[in-house]
C-alpha cells in the first residue's frame, strides 16, 4: 500500500508535484524558482497550460521529475476536488512510467482540501492487484512507494485519516477483484477477522450449525445454491470515549 507522510520543503533531488493556480505573473514565476526551476523550465509550463483543457505540465530534469498541477476551479467545489483526484491519476501513471518510488505534494496555493484530493487521486491510482500475476509482470509494476505532503495547511492528522481511507479502498479493491472461487464465505469471514484484528473492532462469525440454531431460515435457503458452507459475520466498533 502506498505510504502517506507529512514533508518539509524538498530537496533538489527529490521528486516532485506542485499544486498551482497559475503561472503568468512574475511573482509566481520567482515562487516555482524556488523549486529549483529554470526560466525555460518555467516558460515551458506557460506554454503547456496555455493548451487546451491542459492542467498538467511535466518537466523532467532526468535527477528528478517535477510536475505542475494546475488547480482546476469549478464552480462547485467537489467537482474541483474530483478535478483534483483526477489530476492525481495522471501524475501517478507518470511517475510509474518513470520509474520514481517516491514524490512530494508540495501545496504552493494554501488549499488543504484540493492537496488532500491530488494526494488522494495519487493513491488511489497507484493500487494494483498483482497476487496472481506472473514473473512477466515485474516490468509493469508500480515503482511508487511514498508521498510526501508539504503544506502549512495540512496536518498530521489530515494525512492519517487519508491514509486509513485509501487503505480502506484498496483493501476492498483487493477483496472483489478475489475470484469467488477463492474467496467463498469462510474466507470472507476470515478477511473480517484479519481487519478486525488490524483496526480493533469486535468480529463475530457465525457457522451453518449456529445459523441453524437462530432458525436464519433466509440465509440457508439461499445458501442450499452453494457448494460452500454459510457463514454470517457481525462487525462491532465500541469506542471507549464515546459522545452520543
Amino acid at each position: 500500500m502506498t505510504l502517506l507522510k507529512k514533508s518539509p520543503a524538498p530537496s533538489e533531488n527529490e521528486n516532485v508535484a506542485i499544486l498551482c493556480k497559475n503561472v503568468k505573473t512574475h511573482n509566481y514565476a520567482s515562487l516555482l524558482a524556488l523549486f529549483g526551476l529554470s526560466a525555460a523550465e518555467i516558460d515551458h509550463a506557460k506554454i503547456e497550460f496555455e493548451k487546451k483543457d491542459k492542467k498538467i505540465a511535466v518537466i523532467n530534469q532526468l535527477r528528478r521529475v517535477v510536475v505542475l498541477a494546475l488547480l482546476d476551479k469549478k464552480e462547485k467545489e467537489h467537482l474541483t476536488l474530483e478535478a483534483c483526484r483526477k489530476a492525481g491519476d495522471k501524475i501517478a501513471v507518470y511517475l510509474n512510467d518513470a520509474k520514481k518510488e517516491a514524490v512530494v505534494v508540495v501545496d504552493a496555493i494554501g488549499d488543504a482540501k484540493a492537496t488532500l484530493a491530488l494526494v488522494e487521486g495519487i493513491a488511489l491510482s497507484n493500487y494494483q492487484f498483482i497476487k496472481y500475476k506472473t514473473k512477466d509482470f515485474e516490468k509493469d509494476k508500480h515503482t511508487l512507494k511514498s508521498i510526501f505532503v508539504n503544506s502549512k495547511k495540512v496536518n498530521v492528522k489530515d494525512i492519517e485519516r487519508l491514509q486509513i481511507s485509501v487503505d480502506a479502498v484498496a483493501e476492498a479493491r483487493t477483496l472483489v477483484n478475489e475470484p469467488v472461487n477463492s474467496l467463498n464465505s469462510a474466507q470472507l469471514a476470515k478477511e473480517f477477522q484479519r481487519l478486525g484484528k488490524e483496526a480493533g473492532f469486535k468480529v463475530t462469525v457465525f457457522d451453518k450449525a449456529k445459523i441453524t440454531s437462530l432458525g436464519m431460515g433466509g440465509l440457508l435457503a439461499v445458501n442450499l445454491g452453494s457448494v460452500d458452507p454459510p457463514t454470517f459475520t457481525t462487525m462491532e466498533w465500541k469506542p471507549s470515549r464515546t459522545k452520543n
